[in-house]
């Protein structure tokens, strides 16, 4: 697979992609990722694989997600 097609299968491949986002934004940052997409990938990484009391309600947030692997 080329760049290309490598990055467009990343872009579209949804939870998975924010599963295996490092937590920061400065993690991304390091990586390349520009503010906006480092601000978004750590949101959402935090929201469906972050600490909460509310497990129950993130593994259905995560079934429910679009793009599953």
């Amino acid at each position: 697979m080329g760049d290309i097609e490598t990055y467009l299968h990343l872009r579209n491949s949804g939870i998975a992609l924010v599963e295996h986002a490092p937590g920061t934004p400065d993690e991304l940052r390091a990586l390349g990722a520009d503010a906006s997409d480092a601000t978004e990938l750590s949101q959402l990484h935090q929201v469906y694989f972050g600490p909460t009391r509310f497990t129950g309600k993130q593994k259905k947030a995560r079934a429910a997600a679009p793009f599953k692997p």
